[in-house]
């Protein structure tokens, strides 16, 4: 995230892009990172992962679809766009870290 906005700073749009669809992927994964018992060990996550699983799983394609928002938003090059793409990006990170992250 802090290279997506770093490149819409520096108005580097193939980056942003870039950064954008990489972002889009890691949501698509996301959740199976997370397979059941897979709990503990040095991990971040919190046990809520497990517990509302669709809830998580909810919240990375909502991650997901915000950064496909913003490859859009580059491809129409509609800079207002982007940047309320990135805040999205950003917010549904940020959502998802408050609920299912120590």
């Amino acid at each position: 995230i802090k290279a997506l906005y770093s490149s819409i700073r520096s108005g580097e749009l193939e980056n942003v892009k870039t950064n954008a669809v990489e972002l889009a992927k890691w949501g698509a994964v996301m959740p199976d990172y997370f397979p059941q018992g897979s709990s503990g060990g040095m991990s971040q996550a919190s046990a809520e992962i497990w517990k509302d699983f669709e809830g998580f799983k909810d919240a990375a394609k909502s991650f997901e679809l915000a950064a496909l928002l913003v490859v859009e938003a580059v491809d129409q090059d509609a800079k207002e766009a982007i940047i309320s793409g990135a805040k999205s990006v950003g917010n549904s990170c940020k959502s998802c870290h408050r609920k299912f992250r120590n």
